[in-house]
């Protein structure tokens, strides 16, 4: 009886680290397989450019770099401003006292309408929606 057990026990070992080979295996192919292709794709860059092969791995590093570079550089936010040309618009709109909140009833009811108000609105709801750095967090709640 526990002979077989020992014999079951030794296969399953044998098994697992069968598997394990299998995946380094397929680790190392994927790898293989990445590096083929960022070579292929250099050749087709100095084919193009008439560059050599080093020489076209490094525009393409250079012009990764410069795409990386652009990105960081581009200005964030500023849609909010851009957005409210005329603040306080939609309150008078509504009909709304300057000092007080506008009932949420009331922005549900002009987000469904069309035109300006309707704009104005929506615009409105996604805002009150902004907190902890611009995150919208919980707005299901907030407006059912």
């Amino acid at each position: 009886m526990s002979l077989a057990r020992g014999a079951r026990a030794g296969k399953q070992v044998a098994e697992a680290i069968a598997r394990r080979a299998k995946a380094a295996k397929r680790k190392k192919d994927k790898a293989k397989e990445a590096e083929k292709k960022d070579k292929r794709k250099a050749m087709a860059l100095a084919g193009a450019t008439g560059a050599t092969l080093a020489g076209a791995t490094m525009i393409g590093a250079k012009k990764e770099k410069e795409r990386l570079e652009k990105i960081k550089n581009k200005k964030d936010g500023g849609w909010i401003q851009k957005a409210i040309k005329k603040p306080g618009a939609l309150k008078k709109q509504l009909g709304v006292p300057k000092d007080e909140k506008i009932p949420a009833k009331k922005l549900n009811a002009a987000a469904k309408k069309g035109g300006k108000l309707g704009q104005r609105a929506r615009l409105a709801k996604t805002l009150r929606g902004f907190k902890n750095g611009g995150e919208v967090t919980k707005w299901e709640n907030k407006w059912g």
